[in-house]
């Protein structure tokens, strides 16, 4: 028998299931209570079934359809969730209704 053994680390695959389950739980009552609609036009990005690439086609299929010129701005802000300040967030939180466990 070999005298040195390494242990499978299940970590990775745990936490990705524990955030998915939180996810979920998030988007439906963000959805239920129409703090994110399910289909705001201004929220595109890390939502089941909405692309980064979502409003530009709106912006382009608008501007054919009015026969029109235009100009836009996206932005794409790395590291926003970093500076997010806790405090701030559960008070938030708390002021929308949100369920204690999503909280914690």
């Amino acid at each position: 028998m070999a005298k040195d053994y390494r242990s499978i680390s299940l970590l990775d695959t745990s936490s990705k299931i524990l955030e998915d389950i939180v996810l979920h739980r998030l988007t439906l009552f963000t959805e239920e209570n129409k703090i994110l609609p399910p289909k705001s036009p201004n929220q595109c990005g890390a939502r089941a079934g909405y692309t980064a690439i979502d409003p530009v086609l709106k912006m382009v299929h608008d501007l054919k359809v009015h026969n029109g010129a235009g100009s836009a701005l996206f932005m794409d802000i790395q590291g926003a969730y970093d500076s997010v300040n806790p405090l701030k967030l559960v008070h938030l939180m708390k002021s929308l209704k949100f369920p204690e466990q999503l909280i914690k």
